[in-house]
């Protein structure tokens, strides 16, 4: 059990934290960008089945690239051109899982990943290559992702460091 969900008619919320989180669909001119906090596969599933997040152009890993989040049924409604993931460097939780990262790599088209900080204690948790991570000496605790909308030029850049990537919004329709 989670948090409610727009068009649910009798939501049954409460117990999991986690998916009560506040998600967002934040939409610029035809750019989408989504955050879903924490929220985890039930959540996520209620999305999916009402469609309510789709092409999005950006999708900030929900639940820090854990392998409780980022159901087939979700992504396959947003298939995201940028994914961001943001996590901590100190390995707790293990953000992002291997497992995500693998799945990420596999989805058809392939999505850019970006992380904010390098995973150091094995196990479970991985990393995106290097020129991927906003902190790859991972010597503070947050690496800072900047994305930024030219909606004139039907464009957005994803910054970090002194890295650059242009990427196409998704026009509607399309």
């Amino acid at each position: 059990m989670g948090g409610a969900v727009i068009g649910e008619r009798n939501p049954d919320v409460g117990i999991n934290e986690n998916d009560m989180s506040i998600a967002l669909l934040i939409e610029y001119g035809d750019f989408k960008y989504f955050i879903g906090g924490d929220i985890e596969h039930p959540t996520e599933g209620e999305i999916a089945e009402r469609d309510l997040v789709m092409d999005v152009d950006v999708y900030h890993s929900n639940h820090h690239g854990s392998d409780t989040s980022s159901t087939p049924e979700l992504m396959e409604d947003m298939k995201p051109t940028v994914i961001i993931i943001s996590n901590g460097n100190h390995g707790l939780y293990k953000h992002p899982r291997k497992s995500i990262l693998n799945y990420y790599k596999n989805m058809s088209p392939e999505p850019t990943v970006f992380q904010t900080n390098k995973y150091l204690k094995g196990g479970k948790g991985g990393n995106v290559p290097d020129e991927f991570i906003a902190d790859p000496e991972t010597v503070h605790d947050t690496g800072t992702i900047l994305v930024s909308v030219d909606e004139s030029n039907g464009t957005y850049e994803v910054s970090y460091r002194d890295q650059n990537h242009e990427f196409q919004i998704k026009r509607k329709g399309n």
